[in-house]
């Protein structure tokens, strides 16, 4: 269901759409009079597209993962922990490269004993999840930031790619080398993804993947996740729209039974 400045504007839509057909259905009627003066109509419009304006260019948190409290092995498909609204519920699995392991407050797993990334795309050592907006709206994917734990055998370079197919990935952002190690894990900065194109205006589902590679051996291990922290350990952060291209598709008769603006109207005919 849209939220209320989006309803506001659907009303307001709707109500103009249905004059324009009784119009055409009532050719001979010189004059169409309706009981909603036309400059409310349009300052209720003017305004609707002013906090519609403003829910869609505010940056939110479209998916997120909070490791904290985790115990054991934490299966793959682990669903998203915070999910924006007109959002899907996004999953966190590992690839059949890695080998999951147990670790509290982590999402963990080994196997990252590659030379480089390009070796650990070649043998799938990676992180995936995906985000997907709901049907009738569209998602723009402006930044993702992670916090990572290792062991000190574990991997020390990674690299994030995203892909719109899961199939063909791409690099986002730079490989990131030999970054801290401490005993709790580390913050890693937020990588920049407004500038993706591919990445914007999205209708489908985005897949993203963190590789890792130049672990010192095969029980080295990375994870998402610090030690106690109550914060997001994974975060999509972008917005959310509603698709006026599959607004188009909907009937203009429909009106919701919450609607805020009844778009009952009232004609007078004059010969």
């Amino acid at each position: 269901m849209p939220d209320k400045s989006n309803r506001w504007l659907h009303s307001i839509r709707t109500l103009l759409h249905k004059a324009t057909m009784i119009s055409a259905e009532l050719p001979g009627v010189n004059n169409l009079l309706f009981s909603i003066n036309k400059k409310l109509v349009s300052f209720l419009l003017f305004i609707s597209l002013i906090f519609t304006s403003a829910a869609v260019h505010s940056a939110t948190i479209l998916n997120a993962w909070n490791t904290n409290g985790l115990s054991g092995i934490t299966p793959d498909g682990w669903k998203a922990t915070t999910v924006a609204e007109n959002m899907e519920t996004g999953e966190l699995s590992r690839s059949v490269g890695i080998v999951a392991v147990s670790l509290a407050d982590g999402f963990s797993a080994r196997a990252w004993d590659v030379v480089d990334i390009e070796a650990g795309k070649a043998g799938n050592r990676y992180f995936e999840w995906f985000v997907e907006p709901s049907e009738g709206y569209m998602i723009s994917v402006s930044s993702i930031q992670f916090n990572t734990r290792r062991t000190d055998t574990g991997p020390k370079n990674l690299q994030l790619t995203y892909s719109t197919n899961s199939v063909d990935f791409i690099n986002a952002g730079a490989e990131i080398t030999d970054y801290d190690n401490t005993t709790d894990g580390y913050t890693h900065s937020a990588i920049d993804l407004s500038g993706i194109s591919d990445l914007q205006e999205r209708r489908e589902r985005m897949y993203f993947r963190l590789y890792g590679a130049k672990a010192t051996g095969s029980t080295g291990n990375l994870s998402f996740g610090r030690t106690g922290e109550v914060t997001n350990d994974l975060t999509i952060t972008g917005t959310v729209e509603e698709d006026s291209s599959f607004r188009m598709l909907v009937s203009p008769d429909e009106v919701y039974e919450d609607e805020v603006f009844n778009s009952t109207f009232t004609l007078t005919l004059r010969n």
